[in-house]
């Protein structure tokens, strides 16, 4: 009986995290830039594997907390500045 039960409880968490889905923070540019001419940047949320993007202010109530940051060599990091948009965020950035 136990075995039978444990059994159970195997296949019912199999079938669960089959049924599971996690959404995510993902970013998109452009592959190819202009040195000093802005670059655009779109961060989006949602399924990424499915490329299903979720309407930011339905879905991740702390998507405003979320920071932006560039890292260059030798330089002190720099927060980027982002606008919600009703699909994703967009911030511009500058490659000298």
């Amino acid at each position: 009986m136990k075995n039978v039960i444990t059994l159970f409880c195997f296949a019912v968490l199999l079938f669960y995290c089959k049924t599971t889905n996690a959404h995510a923070l993902w970013i998109e540019t452009h592959t190819q830039g202009q040195l000093n001419k802005p670059q655009e940047v779109n961060i989006f949320y949602g399924e990424f594997a499915n490329n299903e993007r979720e309407i930011n202010s339905n879905w991740y109530s702390d998507l405003r907390n979320f920071t932006l940051w560039l890292y260059e060599s030798g330089e002190e990091p720099q927060r980027l500045p982002f606008a919600a948009s009703w699909i994703g965020s967009t911030t511009y950035l500058t490659v000298d």
